[in-house]
């Protein structure tokens, strides 16, 4: 099973099935919302494989989240058509599916929330605009629910609404499977997370937490997206067969094509834009230097205090070098982090660039020109600026930057995740040369020992 995973060589759209398809598929996928982040390219990606890979006729595709009044299926980065198919991709808009932290007066009250948000997703499937109807859906017909990140804690109410759900589904013997994907784990490094979960009902009820977090029932399923989640999942209690290893999808093709910003005229285009950009958000930009390029948010798990270090050590011998981080953050703690970062590193007059990704860089994989002008360039363009990939990042649910700096043939900087690189090494990238472990003096940070042991 997992557990023993040598390889995962052999491309896994090319694997036959071993029992006869049904010709009509009904799935959803389901996340808080859809805002630009890894999680979006993966159920991006994962439309795009059943669409165009799934030797299905019919597929209804159920996309269920919080639009946030701002997107819709039309914005996700997807081709609808495939020949021979006839495909139908649906808005599900539940605002209640959002990230929720606040804990509930009392358990009784929790219960009752999560219910209604049960129910609302029971009736957004049968009743509302998705127009399926689980009375006419047997065994040949199932019904899918792909989850993402649910377990993680952001939404409690949900992670428990999904247990109701699949426990009553399963009573009732409905053709309906849930594939719980699990990117993220909250008692892996996440204790805000945890801690969340577990106070969700008013009170400490860690026996409560697990049960939402992880429902066992029948008709759950789960998928992570490297073998060392496989083998938590197995240590949690859930048995080897209704664990399945489904590996990141990337887009090689997309990756390795040949970036715009090879041509002078389209590289000087960029190279001004980031000025421009620098110049009005008072960051410090020099064409003339090296571009170190952090494609990732800032934010506290990117660690990317440590990344700008790095870049400070770096100078200290080479006055050469100069740091881009793509994302600004999100929401919470994140934004309050961001914020000290970029006054730091204002301060102090450092060559550190952050945000343009939200400026002109394409959320999908095309470029917008406008005449001779490129109005948003693609990511690949912006990795061909630089001379290598950094990321220091301590807690990654997917690990894009290590496999998209390898294809765009960058060399890939900085701190080695082992749980996340194990299974790229299996498969023939070497990344011998990151670090696991920064080592620093106590006596170089004030307080050091008693606010780790503070923070313990």
């Amino acid at each position: 099973m997992t557990g023993t995973l040598q390889s995962i060589k052999m491309d896994l759209l090319k694997i036959k099935a071993k029992s006869k398809l049904p010709q009509q598929l009904r799935i959803a996928e389901e996340h808080y919302h859809l805002r630009p982040a890894g999680i979006r390219v993966v159920i991006e990606n994962t439309m795009e494989a059943i669409i165009h890979n799934l030797p299905v006729k019919e597929i209804d595709i159920f996309v269920f989240s919080d639009f946030e009044n701002i997107f819709s299926v039309s914005d996700l980065k997807i081709r609808k058509k495939s020949p021979g198919k006839k495909i139908n991709v649906h808005n599900v808009d539940i605002a209640e599916l959002n990230y929720d932290p606040a804990p509930a007066k009392n358990k009784a009250e929790f219960l009752r929330t999560a219910s209604k948000l049960k129910d609302q997703i029971a009736y957004s499937i049968n009743y509302g605009k998705c127009n399926v109807n689980f009375e006419t859906c047997d065994i040949n017909t199932p019904f899918i629910f792909h989850l993402h990140g649910v377990p993680l804690g952001k939404n409690p109410y949900l992670c428990a609404a999904i247990w109701m759900l699949a426990e009553e589904y399963a009573r009732q013997k409905r053709p309906v499977w849930f594939l719980n994907q699990v990117h993220d784990f909250a008692e892996n490094s996440r204790p805000e997370m945890l801690k969340r979960m577990q106070k969700c009902t008013g009170k400490y009820d860690p026996v409560f937490a697990a049960k939402i977090m992880y429902p066992n029932t029948r008709n759950m399923f789960y998928a992570t997206i490297n073998s060392r989640d496989a083998e938590n999942l197995q240590m949690i209690g859930i048995a080897p067969s209704r664990i399945f290893f489904l590996p990141n999808s990337i887009d090689t093709k997309f990756f390795t094509a040949k970036p715009i910003t090879k041509e002078k005229q389209y590289k000087q285009q960029l190279l001004k834009r980031i000025k421009e950009y620098s110049k009005k958000n008072l960051y410090f930009f020099d064409e003339k230097k090296k571009i170190l390029l952090s494609p990732l948010k800032l934010m506290r798990r990117k660690n990317n205090a440590e990344t700008i270090l790095l870049l400070m050590a770096l100078n200290h011998f080479e006055d050469n070098y100069q740091l881009m981080i793509t994302l600004e953050p999100g929401t919470g703690k994140d934004v309050d982090y961001a914020n000290k970062i970029k006054e730091f590193i204002k301060i102090n007059r450092l060559p550190v660039v952050i945000g343009l990704g939200n400026e002109f860089i394409s959320q999908s994989e095309k470029r917008k020109r406008k005449g001779k002008r490129v109005e948003e360039f693609t990511l690949p363009d912006v990795f061909a600026l630089s001379d290598a990939i950094f990321t220091t990042s301590i807690i990654e649910g997917f690990g894009f930057c290590f496999h998209e700096g390898w294809l765009t043939g960058k060399a890939v900087m900085g701190r080695k995740l082992p749980y996340v690189c194990n299974d790229f090494e299996k498969n023939g990238l070497d990344f011998k040369h990151l670090y696991k472990k920064l080592w620093v003096k106590l006596d170089w940070i004030k307080n050091a020992e008693r606010r780790i042991n503070e923070v313990y």
